[in-house]
């Protein structure tokens, strides 16, 4: 391969040898005499105007904007109502007020008649009947509170008697029959000392129907 090359830039010494000096090397392109014109050159383009910004769309408004935005309308007042009738006043409200009817003469009487009657032949609820209607007369009748006592006692209601009892001795601390009924409550509940004074306390302000079984009472449970 160096030999082939060799060989190569001999051949082309040769050649450059062998022309003629000051002979000039042919133009490939023959020249032309023809002057050139000379060609106008456009003037260069003006640069595109930059398009102007679009503003941007306004935002609708939303419903709390266009409710700030619409004038407020003035509430309309309340309709006045109209006065409320007074329903008419009924025929018994105009009328004065009646105080009960006062009870008849004699009426007291004759119910604590009843009343001692009937506990004397042992009818108890015609008994509590006839006290209590005298004390609708006369609430502040001892006899009557005593008489209920001494009815609630055979009744064996001693609580009611214990209260009726005690009710008659504010209103007349001599009451008997009072004593009596809280002297047989105490007896019933063996609270002898209490007893024996109520018994004692009952005779000394004359006893009654029972005088003989307390005496007895006294003189055997409570010494005399």
């Amino acid at each position: 391969m160096l030999f082939a090359l060799v060989a190569m830039m001999a051949s082309v010494a040769l050649f450059m040898s062998e022309r003629k000096p000051g002979e000039a090397e042919a133009s490939p392109v023959a020249a032309d005499s023809t002057p050139l014109e000379p060609v106008p050159i456009p003037p260069p383009a003006e640069p595109p105007a930059p398009e102007a910004e679009a503003e941007p769309a306004p935002a609708e408004p939303t419903v709390p904007a266009l409710a700030a935005a619409e004038p407020k309308k003035a509430a309309k007042p309340a309709p006045e109502s109209a006065p409320k009738r007074r329903s008419a006043p009924a025929e018994d409200d105009l009328l004065p007020r009646r105080a009960p009817p006062p009870a008849r003469p004699g009426a007291f009487d004759a119910a604590l008649r009843d009343a001692e009657g009937a506990l004397g032949s042992e009818d108890l609820d015609a008994a509590k009947s006839r006290f209590s209607e005298a004390l609708r007369i006369d609430g502040k009748s001892a006899q009557a509170h005593s008489g209920l006592a001494y009815t609630y006692l055979v009744m064996e209601n001693l609580p009611k008697a214990t209260r009726s009892a005690l009710t008659a001795l504010k209103l007349d601390e001599k009451n008997a029959r009072a004593n009596f009924v809280l002297g047989t409550v105490a007896q019933s509940r063996e609270r002898i000392d209490k007893a024996c004074f109520r018994y004692r306390r009952y005779l000394s302000l004359g006893g009654g129907p029972q005088t003989s079984v307390v005496q007895s009472i006294v003189d055997q449970v409570c010494g005399g």
